[in-house]
């Protein structure tokens, strides 16, 4: 399971947040630095099997922006269709709706 925890401090006393896990003899394994507590959270969410809701926001985006409008010579989106199919795999894996 992974975890966050204070890190260090710098110069301004901002806060340094390390994500990663624990071996089972004890030992830290890190995995990322944030500058953020937020950003730790989230990061271990997702890691520890959590959604992260900005991928499925950014598929949904770009399914309904004009980019997602491009038409082949016979008239097919697959552009478009296929942006949707990956954004209704994302909801679908992340309990998204």
């Amino acid at each position: 399971m992974y975890v966050y925890k204070h890190t260090d401090t710098d110069q301004n006393g901002q806060w340094l947040w390390t994500v990663g896990y624990y071996e089972p003899n004890g030992e830290w394994q890190s995995e990322s630095d944030h500058s953020s507590e937020d950003a730790a959270r989230d990061r271990v969410h997702y890691l520890n099997g959590g959604s992260q809701p900005e991928l499925l926001e950014a598929a949904i985006a770009a399914v309904n922006s004009d980019s997602g409008n491009m038409r082949t010579a016979e008239g097919r989106r697959p552009i478009r269709l296929a942006l949707k199919q990956l954004a209704q795999a994302i909801a679908k894996a992340t309990g998204g709706e």
